[in-house]
């Protein structure tokens, strides 16, 4: 063997060494495009408001769990996933108009699937009796990708004052 040439059983075994971490080192960061990230994820959150504008839970809630663990907190108020879309539905039920509107989003990948995110909104509607509000919440979350689809896994609103 001449001596700046390394066998392939070498090579193989100081690939395998630099693919680990050494013990007592943090892990090494997995590179991921953190802009596509920021992107799909406000992406997702844009459509969630678009959807809720047209009034049908299932779409506003776009595969967000269903499961009996508490997954959006409205105003201190806890929901279910398998009470969600009750009670959007019932929400929903009083009302004639809403819209959603993003005002500010700050979204900080943590994976290339698993984001948290806080959303700055204004949210306006109009009951069926004619009553109008508008009101300014802060929502934060954190995002899942699965089955490349992005979803909230758990979700909080609080209404600014």
């Amino acid at each position: 063997m001449l001596p700046n040439r390394c066998s392939p059983r070498a090579l193989a075994v100081v690939a395998l060494v630099g693919a680990c971490t050494p013990p007592g080192q943090p892990p090494r960061p997995v590179a991921f495009d953190s802009a596509a990230v920021r992107r799909e994820v406000r992406a997702f959150m844009q459509q969630a408001a678009d959807s809720a504008g047209t009034l049908d839970a299932v779409a506003a809630l776009a595969g967000a769990p269903t499961d009996s663990s508490v997954i959006y907190v409205s105003d201190g108020h806890p929901i279910r996933g398998s009470e969600f879309v009750a009670s959007l539905r019932r929400t929903y039920r009083n009302l004639d108009f809403l819209r959603m509107v993003v005002n500010r989003a700050e979204i900080r990948p943590l994976r290339s699937d698993i984001a948290s995110a806080t959303f700055w909104m204004t949210i306006t509607s109009r009951t069926k009796a004619g009553r109008e509000a508008t009101d300014s919440v802060i929502e934060t979350a954190v995002f899942e990708r699965k089955e490349g689809k992005w979803r909230p896994v758990l979700w909080q609103k609080t209404t600014l004052k």
